[in-house]
């Protein structure tokens, strides 16, 4: 017993035991989890910390480069802002030394006339006398006299018997004074005031250089023969009288020469006509087709010239054209306004007779002829004011030709003859069995004259930037195939038509290019003879199978009506002019539809990266120098070599090169070598600008690259500059496009241009390009140096004169916005014409079958007139569908 209570105390304390060591190994083992844990909290913290500091390392770098960033732009734009004050104070005092010599020029100019005369200008202007008026032939451009007797200059010199003058009746009999006894008052009143400049003096006039005196048949103005340009003047006006057959010669001196005053287009006698008559000549000299030069009335010292300008063939005709663009302007605004009465007119007429007509009037004669009488009116002023339009038009018929306006003349020829029959036979047409298709008529001269009205308004703002002073440039095309050829090789595009712009001094054919006809002119030449022919045609057949006259007539000119392409003279003169504000408000002028015909088809476009990259795109960030000793030397060398050779980069130093223009040196030779840099020489000693591989094939050690590859990653390109053997310096330059550029190259882009590229930059290579200005890569080239010196060959050279299909101010800008809008005018184009053409044919069709086929009375004149409008509102709007 005692054993057994011993061993199970034994036991007891063994369990405790093993229980409290149990306890212990459980604690350690707790214990050495917390410690586990512990250190890796610990371990967590630490490397959240870590990371946290580095996180704020990386954003206070950050910080600190977007801070020098902007500090560079601020200092860039400081610099911009400096160098434009200059520019505008140095204009200012170029405006003012302009005004000051201008004032001086005047002051000189009223002394010296003063001096020759003894008296002032203002006294002079406020003279009595009145000039002999001097007309000019609008044909033959030769001179002619009125009110004066023809001279025989032919016949021998005799001495003149004195003559006394009686003022009561005055003679025309030529008088004699000496030289020198002419009085001062009467030179005043006819020489000066004709050519508003002083009489050249005589030195030696003996009493054999006598001087035969005109004497006027109204004023006793005295005017010297013998008077330098102006005897030859009076010559040749002897001899145009002589040619004269209308005008009476006769050797008695006190018979008029009788004249016909209607030639005569002077200040005076316009202002002296009645006034209905003023309105019916200027209704009589509307401007008519498209190109055809009118006449031009311009003032000058007091008297008048009627001139006839076959084209602006010199910087003086610019105030001739602008004046004859005015008068055109002018005449065709009158005929618009005239034009939107009478349309809307017979719109009321027409609609109000629809509207109330029932049974109880429709057998009132006295209403059918007030209403017949009212359309035979409004068509009979529309054929008055537009009488240009319809004689222009038929006149080509006659060779069985068109043009714009033939269709238009066919239609209102017709209509203006079923309003005369309407006349004699009114309530068929009042009774609406027949309709009057004047309404038509009217409103086919209203588009054509709206399209013209388009036309001049923009030649006029042409003329404007063609006529203002600076210097342009005209774009043309690269005429060496084989080499073009080469230049597009890589691209894509595979016809080699290559526009560039070059310098030129005068721009000639201006009013022949912007008055050429446009293609809706050629479909109307084409097409107009066949609808006249088939107008007539079916007119007749008509007439024959129903013996009815009025039908006849009625269907011909409804025939007429729906084969007029009304719309496409306006839509297509529409888009043009708008295609051209958009142009000039971007420096070019496109001058008229031979512009897009010669352009329209371009493929390309080429230019220098100094184009591309103006100033102000190429920023340098950073400059590591290797060699400070001669630094100043090598800078000023790599300004002179970039700038001999027309690299984008020396923009950068162009305020070195402003500083020490004088300190700039020769350079003797300059050499591109393709993708690697500039190698030139200056004084003996080798300059090399450009990258790591120029320098290492010329043996010039270069450090390792980890700056290229820091640069690289920034965005930033490298330069390097070694001189004479040795490394100088290395460039951080930074490539900005502009974004005026970059949207016309992604807009010649969308358009199937191609951009080739003449550089000496070896940073500028097609994928950075392409990359800078967001386009396809293999939209852009870079040319290599012998075809890019062909390039610059002809884009620097300047021309005398050059014809002025598109001008430039010389921005790449300017030139890329023309073409690709000369290449979308050329699709708009076909789209009006094909949409012109659909009207045209399906109308002849419906109107044919429905007048063989129905009752006549169902082609109504609104119904019409809504087909018309339709047709003509789709081809004007659908050219707005892709804007130019």
């Amino acid at each position: 017993m005692g054993d057994n209570k011993r061993e199970t105390e034994i036991d007891a304390i063994l369990k405790e035991s093993r229980e409290l060591h149990y306890k212990d190994l459980k604690e350690k083992e707790r214990l050495e989890q917390e410690r586990l844990e512990k250190e890796k909290f610990e371990q967590e913290c630490l490397e959240k910390e870590r990371l946290e500091q580095e996180q704020k390392a990386k954003q206070e770098e950050e910080l600190q480069v977007k801070e020098r960033i902007e500090q560079a732009l601020r200092e860039q734009q400081r610099v911009e802002e400096e160098r434009l004050e200059k520019e505008r104070q140095e204009i200012a005092l170029k405006e003012k030394a302009l005004r000051e010599k201008a004032r001086r020029e005047k002051e000189q100019d009223e002394k010296e006339f003063k001096e020759y005369f003894g008296v002032s200008k203002e006294r002079h202007k406020k003279a009595k006398e009145k000039p002999m008026e001097e007309i000019f032939s609008n044909k033959s451009k030769e001179p002619r006299l009125i009110n004066q007797a023809p001279l025989d200059l032919d016949k021998p010199k005799t001495e003149p018997k004195p003559n006394v003058i009686n003022e009561d009746k005055p003679q025309l009999e030529p008088t004699f004074d000496f030289a020198g006894q002419l009085g001062q008052d009467d030179v005043l009143s006819s020489y000066e005031k004709r050519f508003g400049k002083p009489e050249p003096v005589i030195s030696d006039v003996s009493a054999d250089s006598k001087v035969p005196i005109y004497v006027h048949d109204s004023d006793v103005n005295i005017l010297n023969v013998k008077a330098g340009k102006f005897s030859q003047v009076v010559r040749e006006e002897y001899k145009t009288y002589k040619k004269i057959k209308h005008v009476y010669i006769t050797t008695d001196s006190k018979r008029n020469i009788p004249q016909e005053k209607e030639e005569i287009v002077t200040v005076d006698s316009e202002e002296k006509q009645p006034l209905a008559k003023s309105v019916l000549n200027g209704i009589f000299r509307m401007f008519a087709n498209n190109g055809e030069e009118e006449e031009h009335v311009a003032k000058q010292n007091n008297y008048e010239k009627t001139v006839t300008l076959e084209d602006y063939e010199k910087p003086e005709d610019s105030r001739s054209v602008m004046n004859e663009i005015g008068s055109n302007i002018k005449k065709i605004f009158f005929r618009n306004t005239v034009l939107t009465i009478l349309l809307l007119g017979s719109l009321i007429v027409n609609i109000s007779h629809r509207s109330n007509l029932n049974a109880d009037n429709m057998n009132s004669s006295s209403d059918a002829i007030i209403f017949c009488f009212i359309n035979f009116a409004l068509i009979l002023v529309a054929m008055a004011i537009c009488s240009m339009t319809v004689i222009n038009g038929l006149s080509k018929l006659r060779k069985f030709k068109g043009n714009s306006d033939t269709s238009v003349a066919v239609l209102g020829v017709l209509a203006f003859f079923q309003s005369i029959i309407s006349l004699f036979s009114p309530l068929p047409f009042y009774q609406t069995q027949l309709h009057l298709f004047g309404l038509l008529a009217i409103f086919a001269f209203f588009l054509n004259s709206l399209g013209k009205m388009f036309l001049v308004n923009r030649v006029r703002d042409n003329f404007k930037f063609l006529s203002s002073k600076g210097e342009k440039s005209a774009a043309k095309i690269y005429e060496k195939d084989d080499i073009a050829r080469k230049m597009i090789s890589g691209t894509t595009v595979e016809n080699p038509i290559i526009v560039y712009q070059q310098r030129s001094g005068f721009f000639k054919n201006f009013l022949k290019i912007s008055y050429a006809p446009d293609p809706s002119e050629e479909l109307a030449a084409k097409i107009a003879p066949i609808t006249a022919t088939l107008s007539l045609v079916v007119g007749i057949v008509y007439g024959v199978i129903n013996k009815d006259v009025f039908g006849a007539v009625s269907i011909a000119a409804v025939v007429a009506a729906v084969s007029v392409p009304a719309g496409s003279l306006l839509s297509v003169n529409a888009s043009m002019r708008r295609l051209c504000k958009k142009t000039l408000t971007s420096g070019a002028m496109l001058t008229g539809f031979p512009s897009v015909k010669q352009f329209g088809a371009a493929t390309a476009v080429m230019m220098d990266s100094r184009e591309l990259y103006p100033k102000g795109s190429i920023i340098l960030n950073n400059v590591k120098t290797f060699n400070s000793v001669r630094i100043e030397e090598s800078m000023l060398a790599a300004a002179a070599i970039m700038k001999e050779a027309g690299n984008p980069m020396v923009m950068v130093f162009d305020d070195i090169i402003e500083k020490n223009k004088s300190l700039l040196p020769k350079v003797e030779s300059v050499m591109y070598e393709d993708t690697l840099g500039l190698v030139g020489w200056i004084a003996g000693e080798r300059v090399l600008i450009g990258t790591r591989n120029l320098l290492d094939s010329y043996g010039v050690e270069v450090p390792d690259s980890n700056l290229e590859k820091l640069n690289k990653k920034e965005g930033k390109q490298t330069v390097f500059l070694a001189h004479s053997g040795q490394l100088i310096a290395v460039f951080s330059v930074t490539y900005r496009a502009n974004l005026y550029v970059v949207r016309e190259c992604q807009r010649a882009e969308y358009n199937g241009l191609s951009l080739l590229v003449r550089t000496t930059d070896c940073n500028i290579t097609g994928e950075q390009i392409a990359k800078d200005f967001g386009i396809f890569f293999r939209s852009v080239k870079v040319l290599p140096t012998g075809l890019g010196n062909a390039c610059e060959e002809v884009m620097t050279q300047r021309t005398e004169e050059d014809k002025a299909y598109i001008v430039t101010k010389g921005k790449i800008t300017s030139l890329l916005r023309v073409i690709s809008g000369c290449v979308k005018m050329r699709s708009n184009t076909s789209i009006v014409i094909i949409i012109q053409l659909i009207a045209v044919i399906i109308g002849l069709l419906f109107v044919i079958l429905i007048a063989f086929n129905s009752n006549i009375s169902h082609l109504g004149d609104i119904e019409l007139f809504g087909y018309m409008a339709l047709w003509a509102f789709a081809s004007l709007v659908a050219p707005m569908i892709q804007l130019p």
